[in-house]
């Protein structure tokens, strides 16, 4: 199965396979395995793993503004534009 994706990754590129291993590793430890119906992550340690981007907190105007707020600044600022 590894192997397998090295070589669909490699194909038609330079054979620097090393650099390509880590996201083929997290793609196999984070894939559900028809024969256990789990990820060998959660098996190994009892929790779903988190992608890197649903763990970075979120930016100051996504944590305070709601759409609502949003909506009516990006309003404000078109009618500044248009004046």
């Amino acid at each position: 199965m590894i192997l397998k994706a090295i070589k669909r990754r490699l194909e038609g590129k330079d054979k620097s396979w090393i650099e390509h291993l880590l996201p083929i590793l997290w793609s196999y430890h984070t894939t559900i395995h028809s024969s256990t119906g789990e990820t060998p992550f959660k098996m190994v340690y009892g929790v779903d793993a988190l992608n890197p981007a649903e763990i970075d907190p979120p930016s100051w105007r996504r944590a305070t503004l709601t759409t609502t707020e949003n909506s009516e600044a990006l309003k404000e600022n078109l009618d500044l534009l248009e004046e």
